[in-house]
């Protein structure tokens, strides 16, 4: 996973933990005389003679001392702890790998419940437990506040286990990509995630089970989450839940009708192309995953999908001749905003909820400048009126994923018009 932001920019930090113990072996020597207890000694002495001023006999010499070595076990180490459960196919033990899905359960029914709940035995220490379960309670915090009902009451995951590193009898690194079907209580449809990137390192303990002691992910927030450990606080939720306040607002605000244009966007044709390669790369392109993401990428391929022309500020024609604008969500931001008279027809500043399929959503945390999204379906209450989207991405590969879901919740509309023979005129 490329965290670098050349196109998305992501960092995560996790902390892991040992400990050891050290064994000295010692003999142990008692000391004892000949005949005699070694708590009582006796005097044998004629007190009579003594006292008549007879000579007494001469003492009898002192007892010879004897040093007895008295053998005993020396204390063993602490035997190896060992994994005997069964191999598998994928080099995994069966216990290294329901760890694993330990962990992914214990996830996915928290988050579904809006209640944190963890396995037994699932992290090595409490730092990363309290570190994994804060970054848990932050997304509950988000779904909660949600205009749709973001309980999960299904969910069915699966995994690929892409590298194995054996760092010692008791240490292992796992690289495992997942991908995962969820039923929000909210929509009708399911929520579909695919290859999200998952690095877990587990310690045996001495009691022979694997705990978890390091976990990164490329799902969203993992890899932005910053960690107060001081507090045990997530130091961005304040921000990430104003954002919402903020968005949520909007709710039932004007509606504009869509400008007339020469060329109007085909929102049927772009959306098609977003689900055709949600979870694929066009090999008629570069892709930019490892490179800081592949969003914008993406993003730009399905708006010129839909008709929109490629410009002398927007284009992609080689790995060696492209613009900025096409791969960078910052750079696409600044093209849209510009008032260059080849740009595409858009509106970068229409009331959130007024999107249709074939618009984007870009977001981030202090500014919609870290991932770009493709609106595939609109989601709208009782009344007719729009409480959220269903958004399809490359980096993580995301398709129907409602907006409200996403721990990047700054997030700014871009509403896609088509372009015209002359220039557009600004939008009022």
């Amino acid at each position: 996973m490329a965290l670098s932001l050349l196109a998305c920019g992501s960092e995560n930090e996790t902390n892991p933990a040992t400990s050891s113990e050290t064994f000295i072996s010692e003999e142990i020597v008692e000391n004892t005389s000949a005949g005699e207890s070694a708590h009582e000694v006796k005097e044998d002495v004629d007190r009579s003679d003594s006292a008549a001023g007879v000579p007494t006999s001469a003492p009898a010499s002192e007892p010879q001392q004897e040093t007895k070595i008295i053998e005993t076990s020396k204390p063993q180490s602490k035997p190896m702890p060992k994994d005997t459960s069964a191999k598998r196919s994928d080099g995994l033990t069966e216990n290294q790998y329901s760890k694993i899905t330990d962990y992914l359960d214990s996830f996915y029914s928290s988050i579904g419940d809006f209640s944190v709940s963890v396995k037994p035995d699932l992290f090595a220490s409490d730092s990363i437990e309290k570190l994994e379960t804060t970054i848990w309670n932050s997304m509950i915090a988000v779904r909660e506040r949600s205009l749709i009902d973001l309980h999960i009451n299904y969910y069915n995951f699966s995994l690929r286990i892409a590298d194995i590193r054996t760092i010692s009898p008791s240490k292992v690194e796992i690289e495992v990509w997942e991908s995962c079907d969820q039923q929000y209580a909210g929509l009708s449809v399911l929520s579909r995630e695919f290859d999200i990137e998952h690095h877990f390192t587990l310690e045996l303990g001495d009691d022979s089970i694997w705990r978890i002691s390091n976990h990164k992910s490329e799902c969203n927030p993992f890899y932005v989450f910053k960690y107060d450990a001081s507090s045990n606080s997530d130091a961005k939720i304040g921000t990430v839940l104003s954002n919402i306040k903020m968005r949520n607002a909007q709710y039932g605000g004007e509606i504009k009708e869509d400008p007339a244009c020469d060329h109007p966007y085909n929102r049927a044709a772009a959306v098609e192309y977003a689900r055709q390669w949600v979870n694929a790369r066009n090999p008629n392109y570069k892709a930019y995953d490892a490179l800081g993401g592949n969003c914008m990428n993406f993003a730009s391929q399905a708006l010129h999908a839909g008709g929109i022309r490629k410009t002398d500020g927007w284009f992609f024609e080689s790995p060696k001749r492209f613009y900025r604008s096409w791969i960078n969500v910052d750079g696409f931001t600044a093209y849209a905003t510009s008032a260059s008279p080849d740009k595409l027809l858009c509106d970068v500043n229409a009331n959130y909820y007024s999107g249709q399929p074939g618009d984007l959503i870009l977001m981030g945390i202090d500014s919609p400048t870290n991932h770009a999204t493709i609106i595939c379906d609109v989601v709208k209450d009782g009344d007719g009126r729009t409480v959220d989207y269903l958004l399809c991405s490359n980096t993580s590969n995301l398709e129907n994923f409602p907006a409200s879901a996403y721990y990047y919740t700054n997030q700014r509309l871009v509403q896609i018009f088509g372009w015209n023979d002359m220039p557009a005129e600004k939008l009022p």
